[in-house]
């Protein structure tokens, strides 16, 4: 058994480490090979309501978090310690290897069970020739279920909007007249919201690194036209002409659909917004053997302060709560398309471009 008051105070004596560790406000914990605590940061004493480091020397981390397998037979011979993403990563830590894991703990807090999601970081550390683990437990609880409960509601959703339009589709075969003229007015409208919502699934994925592309042969032109004729009656569009150009006769690309009609949708839109009544925003396209691109152009120039800006999170000039659109884009594009975007502004307008590559190697890539 170490002294564990020698260890800190050899930990104390090692550069500024003590000092960050007790000013950190994440949970951070250093471990000695037998994963026994030898420090930890201020918010570990917080969270588990200790007066003082010693009152944790010697105390494995399920026995001092209070976790309700280790009180079987304590932190780490508890029947479900073996599935414990953190108890993972402490080892590899102690082997030497840095490891990312997550695990799912159920700690007791005033007789109360709680359940908590951790983020575990796991970090080698020797001193004096012996081998520590640093570890990092960020809580995200709140984060996860709120992923969750974000999931489950776009699917619902979906299905509920899908349901509705094949009804609509379903009557629409025994109509004639002015009603099937409006239900054809009303259908693309049910369309853009099944994308949209497919869109934001798929944005939600992406942000989370777990976005699988679903690859698809399909007309560009046929898209490009088909967001055209919808924000034509759109409150955005009233007013303004929407012209589509196709540069090549080759018109169909092997590419995930959906990505590309939300990217093509989030620029059009935003063209839209920064054209007057009256004005127009063209949209050009072309497709070659392995690359397709697509220009967006409106005729306004972008202010500089907008330009240093554009492609972050959340930052928009249409009020707070915005401004996923250009972000999104650009992170589609680059993260999971593989492809380009950029833009030139200036007296003659601006104009956003997408250069993307295609085929069936994208998947792989």
């Amino acid at each position: 058994m170490h002294n564990y008051a020698d260890l800190h105070g050899r930990f104390m004596r090692a550069g500024h480490l003590a000092h960050i560790l007790d000013e950190s406000h994440a949970l951070i914990i250093v471990l000695d090979a037998e994963r026994r605590l030898v420090h930890c940061s201020k918010a570990v004493l917080d969270l588990v309501g200790a007066a003082r480091l010693d009152e944790l020397w010697g105390l494995r981390p399920g026995d001092f978090l209070r976790c309700a397998n280790a009180c079987e037979a304590g932190c780490g011979a508890g029947s479900l310690c073996g599935e414990c993403g953190a108890l993972l990563g402490i080892r590899s830590g102690l082997d030497g290897i840095a490891a990312e894991t997550e695990c799912s703990l159920t700690l007791m807090s005033q007789d109360q069970l709680q359940a908590r999601e951790f983020k575990v970081r796991a970090i080698p550390v020797s001193l004096d020739g012996q081998p520590f683990v640093a570890v990092s437990l960020q809580d995200w609880t709140h984060e996860k279920r709120c992923r969750s409960l974000e999931q489950v509601f776009l699917h619902d959703i979906l299905n509920t909007v899908g349901a509705v339009k094949g009804i609509l589709h379903f009557l629409r075969a025994d109509m004639t007249g002015d009603n099937r003229e409006l239900l054809d007015t009303i259908l693309p409208y049910f369309d853009l919201c099944v994308d949209e919502i497919s869109a934001q699934q798929k944005l939600l994925a992406a942000e989370n690194n777990e976005l699988r592309l679903s690859l698809e042969r399909f007309s560009l032109g046929q898209l490009l036209q088909g967001l055209a004729n919808i924000h034509t009656q759109h409150a955005l569009g009233r007013g303004k002409d929407i012209v589509v150009e196709m540069e090549t006769t080759a018109d169909e690309v092997i590419s995930d659909r959906t990505i590309v009609h939300r990217m093509c949708m989030n620029l059009l839109k935003n063209a839209l917004e920064a054209t007057p009544e009256g004005g127009t925003v063209r949209m050009r396209a072309g497709v070659g053997p392995d690359v397709f691109h697509v220009c967006v152009h409106n005729p306004g120039a972008m202010p500089q302060d907008v330009q240093r800006h554009l492609f972050r999170r959340s930052f928009s000039t249409k009020g707070q709560g915005r401004g996923l659109g250009v972000y999104s884009v650009h992170l589609l594009c680059a993260n999971y398309l593989q492809g380009r975007v950029w833009f030139e502004t200036g007296e003659a307008g601006t104009t956003f471009h997408l250069r993307i590559p295609q085929g069936q190697d994208l998947q792989q890539a």
